[in-house]
């Protein structure tokens, strides 16, 4: 797929093996997955940023997912950020 080095890899890697039946079809495939996310999840991106659904009952989605500095997400759910830091 080539995207090992991109920024978000990791934190596609994280999604799928840590939550993969509460992420949206797109996200999980092996072969496209990472390169949708990177297409839906890119802007609003910064290093260091955490990603946190908007609605935890609904899953990983384009639409239910935003960025977050860890600050910000830590006082604005009772998600836990996982000990790696990708907050997901």
């Amino acid at each position: 797929h080539g995207f090992s080095g991109h920024p978000l890899y990791n934190t596609w890697l994280h999604l799928v093996r840590k939550h993969y039946s509460e992420v949206c079809e797109e996200w999980r495939d092996k072969m496209t997955g990472i390169a949708q996310l990177v297409k839906d999840m890119s802007e609003g991106y910064r290093p260091r940023m955490q990603v946190m659904r908007i609605d935890p009952s609904k899953p990983y989605s384009k639409r239910n997912c935003k960025w977050l500095t860890k600050k910000d997400y830590l006082s604005s759910c009772n998600q836990p950020l996982m000990e790696d830091g990708y907050g997901i």
